[in-house]
């Protein structure tokens, strides 16, 4: 954090004055919300990992002079694998680890999935809309959107699609959330 007692107190003294802009405000979450947010923390663990493990195993074709081949731990295409004998040998190592690993992974998004509210909006898939419940409960609509917006109507190329796309999002995950009742639209300040 690299702040001394002294700037934190007078950051503290600024926000008990009003200044709402000295200190960021957290919610801690609560015990059962990190436990649901631990089984897509998990998965996305795996995911990493299988990654990490699948590439080792590309870069070890490429430094010998072998075309990569994209998902070789498959049964299939591992078997099919045009590979000498010692590198198989090696890729064999890997190869079961990342089978196990991939179906933990099918076996995390099959429960992460299911745990979602349905009739979820066109274009929000089952893991986003889980991840966005258990990662923001107490979701309150992003103003800030509004500034960006003002600035980049003013801008050309880059920086009006940023702006662009920053307000489709918000406006994507608004949509959600009237959609599923966390918000009606008064909130927003919308009329319907």
């Amino acid at each position: 954090m690299g702040s001394t007692p002294k700037a934190l107190c007078l950051k503290l003294d600024r926000f008990v004055e009003g200044n709402q802009e000295a200190l960021a405000l957290v919610r801690v979450p609560s015990e059962e919300e990190e436990q649901l947010r631990a089984i897509h923390r998990q998965r996305e663990q795996l995911v990493k990992t299988r990654k990490r493990l699948e590439a080792q195993g590309r870069s070890l074709m490429v430094n010998h002079g072998i075309e990569p081949v994209q998902r070789w731990w498959k049964p299939r295409t591992f078997a099919a694998l045009a590979v000498p004998a010692w590198m198989k040998e090696l890729l064999n190592n890997s190869q079961p680890i990342l089978l196990a690993l991939e179906e933990k992974i099918r076996a995390l998004t099959v429960k992460l999935q299911a745990a979602a509210s349905p009739g979820q909006p066109r274009g929000l898939g089952l893991m986003t809309s889980v991840v966005m419940v258990r990662f923001q409960p107490e979701y309150k609509p992003v103003i800030k959107w509004r500034r960006v917006l003002a600035k980049g109507a003013l801008a050309t190329g880059a920086a009006r699609k940023k702006a662009i796309v920053a307000v489709a999002r918000q406006l994507a995950v608004d949509l959600w959330r009237i959609r599923t009742g966390r918000l009606n639209p008064e909130q927003l300040g919308l009329s319907i």
